[in-house]
Formats: C-alpha cells, sequence, structure tokens
C-alpha cells in the first residue's frame, strides 16, 4: 500500500508544480 500512497503524493507535487508554474492554482479555489 506504501507504494501506491508514493504514487498518490508524486501526483499531488506534480500537480502543485503544474499550477504554480501555469499561474492556476485550481486546487486552492475550493
Amino acid at each position: 500500500m506504501k507504494f501506491i500512497a508514493t504514487i498518490f503524493l508524486e501526483g499531488l507535487n506534480v500537480k502543485i508544480l503544474l499550477s504554480i508554474f501555469t499561474g492556476e492554482p485550481d486546487m486552492f479555489e475550493t
């Protein structure tokens, strides 16, 4: 299960980095 958690966290990191680089933090608009 640790492998799945790592994949999930990696995906979250990528999403955060993308939102920072694109200037569209869509995940913070909740």
